[in-house]
């Protein structure tokens, strides 16, 4: 079972994450449309970024 809420809580924060990041996107396209676009690639390569560096862990939360 508490597996199933460690799961549960990674999909919350992603989902509270892409909200966020949607939701700055938006905010700026509605100031200056091209920007919302610009934003949400820099948003987009930033969090490719962090994943790459971030690498990845197992169950017991050793990096692979």
């Amino acid at each position: 079972m508490k597996q199933k809420k460690s799961k549960m809580a990674d999909v919350l924060v992603l989902l509270v994450l892409v909200i966020g990041l949607a939701s700055v996107a938006f905010g700026a396209w509605l100031i200056y449309p091209p920007a919302g676009f610009i934003v949400g690639g820099v948003e987009t390569a930033a969090l490719a970024i962090l994943t790459i560096i971030g690498g990845s862990f197992d169950e017991t939360g050793q990096r692979n």
